[in-house]
C-alpha cells in the first residue's frame, strides 16, 4: 500500500510540475526575422537566433508569434522586438500556448544585455 501511495504521489507531482512549467522565458537571442501576418486577426511573427524553447510542444516551432487579437499589449511587444531587431540587441520572450498555426505564442517580451 505504501508503494502504491508513493507511486500515485509521484505521478500527481510530475503532472503538476509539467503544468506549472508550461510557460516561461525563452533563452535570449538576436531577432533575426520580423514580419506582420494577416491571419487570425493579425500576428507579429519573429525568429530569434535561439529558437530552442517550446514549452507547450507546439507542432510548428519555426517562429514565435504574438497575436494582435488575443494580446492587449501587441503593439508594445511588436515595437520592442522590432527595436531589438534593428539595434542588434538580445531579446527574450515569454512563451505560453500555441497559435492556430501551431507556433509558440509570445505573451511578454524584453530587451536584455
Amino acid at each position: 500500500m505504501k508503494k502504491l501511495m508513493m507511486s500515485v504521489f509521484l505521478i500527481v507531482s510530475s503532472s503538476y510540475v509539467n503544468i506549472v512549467l508550461a510557460s516561461g522565458w525563452a533563452p535570449a537571442g538576436k531577432v533575426t526575422t520580423t514580419y506582420a501576418h494577416t491571419a487570425h486577426g493579425g500576428y507579429g511573427v519573429f525568429k530569434l537566433s535561439n529558437m530552442t524553447y517550446n514549452s507547450d510542444n507546439c507542432a510548428n516551432p519555426v517562429y514565435y508569434v504574438v497575436s494582435k487579437q488575443n494580446n492587449p499589449i501587441f503593439d508594445e511587444i511588436y515595437s520592442l522586438l522590432l527595436a531589438a531587431h534593428m539595434s542588434g540587441k538580445n531579446a527574450q520572450v515569454w512563451i505560453s500556448g500555441c497559435s492556430p498555426h501551431n507556433h509558440p505564442e509570445i505573451q511578454h517580451a524584453r530587451i536584455v544585455e
